[in-house]
């Protein structure tokens, strides 16, 4: 039995190592990159690369879900073929053979729409009279005066080498001057090695390099420098002069980088919670690593609904006339804008989640609590009511004042509840976005006041202009005359049971008592028949 246990306890932990459902093993990849085994490679090679996953700060991680990489291979001849490539869940790092068919400059591009994408460039030198010793000697290289570079026809410092400038990036590199880009200086001549150190002054016009110059040590191939920006544009690398050797630039000798704001992640703003009449607005922001907004329309934002509400906003990138998914929607950020408006609308009582993402920043979440407005709405009411009240007994009032017999108008304060409550309500639902409505009015002592206010000026309308009289008459009356019948023939039966008791009544203080109740009850039946109510 405890071997039959153990094995179940074995199975179960290696079910949930391989699963990498234990807490922390897994993390959210930011980028990719890519990584070449050696320095230099031979035409008919075979090169190993590396794919790895990054996080934000550069470090390797563990992705919680499998990840498709597409790598995109340009070979000397500007031909492009693609692999896709899958990193498998607990799977961060992923070795690529490619075949080096071709004499010249490669270059490697790993992409995947929400990761920075990777860029890698290596060159196949001419491998004929290499035995395969010098091939070894040439990867290893030399990098002191006192070693000796592999056995190869020697050229002077006269003859011209060809040297290509690269740019090791895909899309653009946030602006914040801290994210670089490298850019690489290659010899593309068919010669294999240099035997000094050859130094390339750079230019760069709207970006900050690491060091004015590359170093391409002896034996080698190929120096690289890191560029920044702390303004996004398009920053020109350009090649100045070279020093040690008599250095050709293809290409123009120059490379472009696109530099981009530097937007980390989205920002989301709501309010906790809502009442089921209001709207909610939802603001959506781009900020960077330190929280502050920046304006880019290069990140399309992706919203996720989940709950009864409908999300609208006027900066949909695709048509709402072709979009028949209210549930998930994308908006763009116009130029100069940091962040954009949305409306929520709930539809239902409940819990809604607001989840904003966009390629290659941190995303945003927000929960939206929404509840009946019971109290609201009590408290509308009852100030529409008030609102009625105060006018009927104004107009009652004026009445007695001009010797008119009075009469207490009941319609105003019917027509002060409903209308004041849904002026209230109105308020909130239909005001355009646009038009900021002070906190106050959202309050309970708001809903009170404004339903008050509501409330008595449709009262004065509709008594102003008739409309209470009229539906006094139609709908008021006939309901309190149905009232004075039934209570009406209550108290004529009471008057008959009194009458019976009185004549059998023999003491004279139960008789006066009986008289008086007799008297006051006659009284109520004569008011009650003569349209008054009691």
């Amino acid at each position: 039995m405890l071997i039959h246990w153990a094995k179940q306890i074995t199975f179960v932990i290696t079910l949930l190592m391989s699963s990498q459902l234990w807490a922390g093993d897994c993390g959210i990849p930011f980028r990719l990159a890519l990584q070449q085994e050696q320095d230099l490679y031979f035409q008919g090679d075979e090169a190993n690369l590396t794919l790895q996953l990054l996080d934000d700060n550069g470090q390797r991680v563990v992705p919680c879900q499998a990840q498709t990489v597409r790598l995109a291979i340009t070979n000397p001849a500007k031909q492009i073929t693609e692999k896709v490539l899958t990193l498998p869940q607990g799977t961060s790092t992923l070795k690529v053979p490619v075949k080096l068919d071709s004499l010249g400059l490669y270059r490697f591009a790993a992409k995947n729409d929400r990761l920075y994408s990777a860029v890698l460039h290596l060159i196949s030198k001419d491998p004929k009279t290499l035995t395969d010793k010098d091939k070894t000697e040439i990867v290893r290289g030399g990098s002191s005066a006192d070693e000796e570079c592999p056995p190869l026809e020697m050229l002077d410092r006269m003859t011209p080498w060809e040297i290509t400038l690269v740019a090791n990036s895909e899309e653009g590199v946030p602006a914040n001057g801290k994210d670089s880009v490298t850019i690489e200086a290659m010899i593309s001549s068919n010669q294999n090695y240099i035997d000094h150190d050859v130094g390339i002054i750079l230019e760069a016009l709207g970006g900050t390099l690491s060091t004015p110059s590359i170093t391409i040590p002896r034996c080698k191939y190929n120096g690289k420098v890191q560029l920044t920006s702390n303004k996004p544009g398009l920053v020109t690398v350009n090649f100045k002069k070279s020093v040690g050797a008599n250095m050709q630039p293809i290409d123009d000798g120059k490379v472009e980088v696109k530099f981009i704001p530097p937007v980390k992640g989205i920002k989301l703003k709501a309010p906790d919670n809502l009442q089921l009449l209001e709207k909610a607005a939802v603001a959506i922001g781009l900020v960077d690593d330190e929280g502050r907004p920046v304006p880019s329309t290069e990140y399309p934002v992706e919203l996720r609904v989940s709950g009864n509400a409908r999300l609208e906003s006027e900066n949909y990138c695709e048509d709402k006339a072709t979009s028949n998914d209210n549930a998930t929607r994308t908006v763009c950020f116009p130029e100069g804008k940091s962040h954009i408006d949305a409306r929520l609308i709930p539809l239902a009582a409940g819990e809604i989640d607001i989840d904003a993402s966009a390629a290659r920043l941190s995303g945003a979440q927000t929960r939206i609590q929404v509840i009946w407005p019971v109290f609201h709405l009590l408290l509308a009411v009852v100030g529409g009511m008030m609102g009625g009240v105060i006018l009927s007994v104004r107009y009652y009032w004026r009445q007695k004042q001009h010797h008119v017999p009075p009469t207490l108008k009941l319609m105003p304060v019917f027509v002060g509840a409903i209308v004041g409550a849904s002026i209230y309500f109105l308020l909130l639902g239909l005001v355009p976005m646009e038009i900021s409505i002070p906190a106050w009015l959202k309050t309970y002592q708001g809903s009170f006041a404004i339903a008050l206010l509501g409330g008595s000026g449709f009262a004065a309308i509709a008594l102003l202009s008739g409309l209470s009289d009229s539906m006094e008459n139609k709908v008021i009356e006939p309901m309190l005359s149905k009232i004075r019948e039934k209570r009406c023939a209550a108290l004529v039966d009471k008057l008959n049971r009194l009458y019976e008791q009185y004549d059998v009544e023999t003491h004279v203080e139960e008789r006066i008592r009986m008289e008086r109740i007799i008297a006051e009850t006659e009284a109520s039946i004569t008011k009650l028949q003569g349209g008054s109510h009691v």
